[in-house]
């Protein structure tokens, strides 16, 4: 037993010790199709196929014992030529939430929040080298809360 924990100590300060390493030298030379996905990945306006899932819960609120939690899960389907009705790029992001609240007879509730519908067509100007994207479409809000 003791055996297996100073075997267990050890190698986790050989991991410690080795590991900021490791990760330093790789952090100082990416690679440019890195820096391409990453500024590809929080463009607002990308055309990479996204699943977000975000939880956000509170321990504690002020004057109840509750806790309350949030969760929202949106997707980015892009539509890109030829496979869309319009001639540039398009994205859809539907968006659905889960929500737990405090209910009024004490304790919580879970229910679900209005569900939202993006749908926005990517406009060709400016052009690609101003770096300027501008997109123009509806949002929906669909009554679908519990």
């Amino acid at each position: 037993m003791m055996k297996t924990r100073v075997a267990l100590c050890a190698l986790l300060m050989l991991l410690w010790i080795s590991g900021p390493g490791a990760g330093f030298a790789q952090s100082q030379a990416p690679s440019p199709s890195v820096e391409t996905l990453e500024q590809e990945f929080t463009d607002p306006l990308t055309v990479l196929p996204q699943v977000f899932l975000r939880d956000t819960f509170t321990p504690a609120n002020f004057g109840t014992h509750v806790q309350t939690n949030g969760a929202v899960l949106r997707a980015i389907i892009p539509r890109i030529p030829p496979n869309t009705l319009l001639p540039f790029a398009q994205l859809v992001r539907p968006t659905f939430t889960l929500v737990t609240v405090p209910s009024s007879r004490g304790g919580t509730r879970t229910e679900f929040g209005d569900a939202q519908l993006f749908d926005v067509a990517i406009l060709p100007w400016p052009a690609n080298e101003t770096g300027v994207k501008i997109a123009v479409g509806p949002t929906f809000v669909f009554p679908t809360a519990t």
